[in-house]
């Protein structure tokens, strides 16, 4: 919020909304750095998957996770697969939108007769 009240040199709530719409990345305290995606305003950054170990595996009551590799890779481009993403959401939600009025029309038809 400060590096964006710095950039925007504003608190505007409307002017801070555009700054992190922007996909303005900043410091996560992770490896990379995280964003807001703009169009639902998800926080985007770095996962890091893990499963439990089997039995006997541990070295101490601690030692009960093995970590994967940070999600999303760093070789996989970000911007490509965020549209595609976001191109695959919005299909699926206009999906069901249309699906909800059908729905609508059809309940509210009914009701009529």
């Amino acid at each position: 919020m400060a590096q964006a009240m710095n950039a925007t040199k504003s608190t505007d709530t409307e002017k801070l909304i555009a700054y992190f719409e922007s996909q303005a990345e900043f410091d996560i305290l992770k490896a990379r750095k995280g964003y807001f995606r703009s169009w639902d305003h998800q926080l985007m950054q770095e996962a890091y998957p893990f499963t439990v170990k089997p039995k006997g595996q541990a070295k101490d009551k601690w030692d009960f996770l093995q970590f994967g590799t940070a999600v999303p890779r760093r070789t996989s481009p970000r911007a490509d697969r965020d549209d595609q993403r976001t191109e695959h959401l919005q299909n699926v939600m206009q999906v069901f939108f249309l699906l909800e009025q059908v729905v609508n029309g059809l309940v509210l038809g009914a009701t009529t007769c």
